[in-house]
């Protein structure tokens, strides 16, 4: 199960580095949405509506997701099919996906270094207690 996570992020590491090779980028911000300009090899534009949601997070690639925090992930949740990471202006990362065992919906938060975080009573963040 853990081949299954790690292979699946190799892959995908590998998939976004060659298309980010192969594009150049334009962004342009309207409000909370992002467009995001894109030119291929060919030189044909295509443009792709990304949403900041107004928690302040935005979805990042895979390639940028910290090794520190990918192996804590699987060492800590291996069960995790995670389909969605975006991180926050302070640093936070939100992985959001589903357990492969049952498909129920998880939510995890985590600072690049692999520490799991939970919100308090007044929605800051805090290192996870683990006991």
């Amino acid at each position: 199960m853990k081949r299954k996570v790690l292979y699946t992020v190799i892959a995908s590491l590998i998939f976004f580095t060659a298309c980010e090779e192969s594009k150049a980028k334009n962004t342009v911000k309207n409000d909370e949405k992002t467009v995001e300009v894109t030119k291929n090899k060919a030189g044909e534009a295509t443009a792709q509506n990304t949403v900041q949601e107004s928690d302040g997070f935005k979805e990042v690639a895979p390639e940028k997701v910290p090794r520190t925090l990918l192996s804590a992930l699987m060492k800590t949740y291996p069960d995790a099919y995670i389909q969605k990471i975006s991180v926050n202006d302070d640093g936070v990362y939100r992985l959001d996906g589903s357990m492969e065992s049952d498909g129920s919906k998880v939510r995890y938060y985590a600072k690049a270094d692999g520490t799991w975080l939970v919100k308090d009573d007044k929605g800051n963040f805090v290192a996870k207690d683990n006991n």
